[in-house]
């Protein structure tokens, strides 16, 4: 009810809280398989340049691991589909953002081993 508009007249679709789209919530379900995932992500990343960046990391990593990491993202949507993926390939590079948001970059923080909780 907090979120319902300051008017008399009944609502019609121009009403705001109408307009925006709820936000997932920010759990993993992936449950049993969790270590492995977070392994796989850290194996991924090693030897790649990662660093930080609004709402999330950035990834520079060798095209040789693009299919794992396309296959991590893909799988990572399943179970948290609060992050978003974007893939840039360029020559020998591809280029893997990992979005998040605020509240979910503790778990951000456990796939890429990075400190992105402001302190």
């Amino acid at each position: 009810l907090d979120e319902l508009p300051d008017r008399e007249e009944r609502c019609d679709p121009s009403c705001a809280f109408l307009l925006s789209e709820p936000a997932p919530p920010v759990a993993c379900s992936l449950g049993e398989g969790q270590a492995e995932q977070v392994a796989a992500w850290r194996a991924l990343l090693a030897d790649g340049h990662v660093e930080r960046v609004a709402g999330g990391v950035r990834c520079v990593l060798p095209i040789d691991r693009l299919a794992a990491g396309a296959g991590l993202a893909a799988a990572e949507q399943a179970c948290c589909p609060f992050f978003g993926f974007e893939m840039t390939l360029r020559g020998d590079v591809f280029t893997l953002t990992i979005r998040s948001p605020d509240h979910a970059l503790p778990l951000l923080e456990d796939i890429t081993g990075l400190d992105l909780v402001p302190a």
